[in-house]
């Protein structure tokens, strides 16, 4: 699985959000300025996914439809599916999910928030993926308020409780299915509580804060504790509302692997600004998938991905990082850079 914020990759057609973020022909965002950058960042997932097309990508700040079939066509992965939630209503795509039609059979329930953000795009998308015969896998992509924009961490902290919201509905009944018509009480048996606290979830995504902020940590209790998020929580036994209150008091726990990647040294951050490094870009992933069952995470497959140089289709070498493996935004006058991002890997079995 891939996860990259692509920056500010928009159609250059003058669209309301291009000229919003000044990505118009007068700033020198055009045709060939564009035709360059969906090159670079074909040339840059093919380089860090050599082997085969990845299962599942998800790219951030993407525009639309438009430009997710330029890069299929540029990366040759023509068997990647772009999942487009039913009835969907924004100016602008921003997270964009993409699978291997080879490896996933299927996907559904797919849904698009817009949460407050100052455009009508797609903070969050909440997918189920069908692994036929391995069960499901349930994603979160999302894409937080930038620190650039003033007043931006209540957002962030508005966002991580919506995204609380969903992780406690996918790993718990919500109270509504607890009760009956008649509004009499029903626990289901301790075997099901389980089975659905051990749902497969991940969440990924940009969330421009790092693991140890309180915006990731709200989500989930997310921690690096693998052995504390893995612990399964005592169900109650006790019949009646008295213990459905206190099944709904439990708090499911995610673990965050990423939060092991800022003491590494290749590089210790997916982003660099002002000399400093920041982990933006993270997984937290639910008991479901740290267990020996599928699908499952791969333990140490977790990695950020800083190559100095990407060989272009052209067999022109571009410049990716700098000499401290910084990542080096898009350049089209001098031919260098990507993004101001860099993208990280995990790997996952079915």
């Amino acid at each position: 699985m891939v996860v990259w914020n692509v920056e500010r990759l928009l159609y250059p057609n003058g669209s309301r959000l291009a000229r919003a973020l000044n990505k118009t022909a007068a700033s020198g965002w055009d045709f060939a300025a564009y035709r360059q950058k969906i090159d670079a960042i074909a040339a840059m997932l093919v380089a860090v996914c050599p082997e085969a097309v990845p299962a599942i990508v998800i790219l951030i700040e993407v525009e639309n439809a438009a430009i997710v079939r330029d890069l299929i066509d540029a990366t040759g992965w023509q068997t990647l599916v772009d999942v487009v939630p039913a009835d969907e209503r924004v100016t602008g795509y921003d997270v964009c999910v993409l699978y291997d039609s080879r490896q996933i059979c299927s996907h559904r329930d797919a849904a698009s928030y817009s949460i407050g953000n100052r455009y009508s795009t797609r903070d969050i998308v909440d997918v189920t993926f069908d692994l036929a015969p391995a069960g499901s896998l349930r994603l979160i992509a999302l894409h937080w308020a930038s620190r650039k924009m003033s007043n931006a961490e209540p957002l962030r902290i508005a966002a991580a409780w919506f995204c609380y919201d969903l992780v406690e509905r996918i790993m718990k009944y919500p109270r509504e299915d607890l009760f009956d018509r008649d509004g009499e009480p029903h626990l289901p048996p301790r075997a099901q509580l389980a089975s659905r606290w051990a749902t497969p979830l991940v969440i990924v995504g940009d969330f421009n804060d790092n693991p140890w902020d309180t915006s990731v940590r709200l989500v989930g209790n997310a921690s690096y504790d693998q052995v504390n998020s893995l612990r399964m929580p005592r169900f109650p036994t006790i019949p009646g509302t008295k213990g459905i209150a206190a099944y709904l008091s439990l708090r499911p726990r995610l673990f965050n692997p990423t939060w092991s990647l800022s003491t590494s040294s290749a590089p210790p951050g997916s982003l660099r600004y002002n000399g400093d490094w920041y982990l933006f870009d993270q997984f937290l992933l639910s008991p479901g998938l740290v267990k020996d069952t599928v699908p499952r995470f791969v333990a140490g497959s977790l990695s950020i991905q800083a190559p100095r140089t990407i060989t272009m289709a052209s067999g022109k070498t571009r410049a990716i990082t700098d000499k401290n493996f910084g990542p080096i935004g898009f350049d089209s006058t001098r031919s260098a850079g990507v993004s101001d991002h860099l993208p990280l890997i995990a790997d996952f079995e079915w």
